[in-house]
C-alpha cells in the first residue's frame, strides 16, 4: 500500500481481514473517529532539542491538516504550552496524556516499557485505540521496542 499523495482523496487504512470501520460518528477520549481523521499520539520528550522542536512540528502538522488530532504525551507545563499557541478553534483537536519521564539516546531500549515513559505511554494510546499512529523523534530502539512489546507484531 502506498501512503496517500497530495491532493489524492484520503483513504481508511486497516489491517487485511480487519472489520471495515462503521460508518456512524463515535468517540475515543474526546477525539472523534469521522472517516478521514487522524490521531496521532507524539512523544514530547523524544529527540535531540525536544520538546521545543516537537512542539513546533506538531504546530505545523495541526496547520496543515484540519483533519487532524493529536495526543500529546509528556509533561503537562510543555502540552498546556503548546495549546496555549494553538487558536481555540484548533485547541479541541488536542489532548493530553501527562507523562514526565523520556528514554534518552544512552538508556538501554528495554527503558521503554518502565510505565513512566512518553514513548510508551504513546504506544500505549494506540494499544488502546485512542490514537491511530505514534510519532516519536527519541531513540529508534526504544521506540520500536515499545512498539513491538506494546502493540505485537503481525
Amino acid at each position: 500500500m502506498t501512503p496517500p499523495a497530495a491532493g489524492r482523496a484520503r483513504t481508511n487504512w486497516r489491517l487485511p481481514g480487519a472489520p471495515a470501520p462503521s460508518a456512524s460518528l463515535s468517540s475515543t477520549a474526546g477525539i472523534p473517529l469521522e472517516p478521514g481523521t487522524a490521531r496521532i499520539a507524539v512523544d514530547l520528550l523524544g529527540g535531540d532539542d525536544a520538546p521545543a522542536v516537537v512542539v513546533d512540528g506538531a504546530l505545523r502538522a495541526l496547520g496543515a491538516d484540519p483533519d487532524l488530532h493529536l495526543v500529546l504525551v509528556g509533561p503537562a507545563m510543555v502540552a498546556d504550552r503548546l495549546v496555549g499557541l494553538l487558536a481555540s478553534v484548533d485547541r479541541g483537536r488536542v489532548t493530553h496524556r501527562p507523562v514526565r519521564s523520556a528514554v534518552a539516546t544512552t538508556d538501554a531500549p528495554t527503558r521503554a516499557m518502565q510505565p513512566d515513559t512518553t514513548v510508551r505511554a504513546a504506544v500505549a494510546a494506540a494499544a488502546a485505540g485512542r490514537a491511530d499512529a505514534v510519532v516519536s523523534a527519541g531513540s529508534t530502539a526504544a521506540t520500536v521496542t515499545a512498539a513491538a512489546l506494546g502493540l505485537g507484531r503481525l
